[in-house]
């Protein structure tokens, strides 16, 4: 299955203001009501009250939950392991939800890879009336996908008030951060991972790191010579000091 972040590349990229609000409102409302049933268009992204680790930031933060993995039948994930996909929180956590939570989400991810620029027009609109309503914001695209938005949709960067901030799993070679995309590598049980975590940790950006640390007690000081930050006590990785590890613990 081909990665859905290399088809829309090919497709895209795609600018939210190629297509009206209008239009792309009447497109998800054909899509949502329908062909699916639904009585309302939902909303794409997931407000911080609806969101655990989302919930705990300074910062209001804001995500896109796509569906993991290939849940939806499109593949969310280009680098992902066989072992961070079983500790996916939205794989092992997802197969326990309402049966309407897994749906919405596999909704979404369909709608992105069928319907990518009325999808992106109308995430650029969700997310300035978010800044509206709760001023500077932060957002993740990526809550438990890898995709390149950087090449999608560039214009989703740049929203004035929003952060945005995201963990992948690809190699740095692969991704562009910038002044208003903070990346984070993940790291995995991958042969070359801890080497791409290392040339993202000494081109000073950072990366996360899973130990086996017990909840309430505290992380290790250094991995791999560098310094280790306490990523569980919030999910935004904006503020985080450049060239750090983010501990986090199973």
């Amino acid at each position: 299955m081909k990665a859905l972040t290399f088809t829309l590349e090919a497709q895209g990229p795609f600018d939210p203001r190629r297509m009206t609000y209008a239009d792309a409102r009447r497109e998800a409302r054909a899509y949502y009501v329908g062909e699916h049933g639904y009585t309302s268009t939902p909303k794409l992204l997931t407000a911080p009250v609806s969101q655990y680790k989302l919930g705990k930031s300074k910062r209001p933060a804001f995500g896109l939950s796509l569906a993991a993995a290939d849940m939806s039948g499109y593949d969310v994930c280009a680098w992902r392991t066989e072992a961070c996909t079983a500790a996916c929180v939205l794989v092992t956590a997802g197969k326990g939800v309402f049966p309407s939570v897994r749906k919405a989400r596999s909704l979404k991810t369909r709608f992105l890879a069928e319907h990518p620029q009325a999808f992106v027009t109308l995430l650029w609109h969700e997310l300035r009336a978010a800044v509206r309503a709760r001023g500077g914001i932060d957002f993740r695209p990526n809550v438990a996908s890898d995709i390149r938005w950087e090449r999608i949709a560039p214009a989703l960067l740049h929203v004035r008030g929003v952060r945005v901030y995201d963990y992948t799993k690809a190699p740095a070679k692969h991704r562009e951060a910038s002044d208003t995309y903070k990346l984070t590598f993940s790291v995995s049980e991958r042969r070359t991972s801890t080497g791409e975590a290392l040339a993202y940790l000494r081109g000073g950006h950072n990366a996360a790191v899973v130990f086996a640390t017990v909840k309430g007690h505290e992380l290790p000081a250094t991995w791999q010579g560098f310094d280790v930050i306490d990523g569980d006590l919030g999910d935004s990785r904006f503020d985080d000091a450049p060239g750090v590890v983010v501990g986090l613990r199973a």
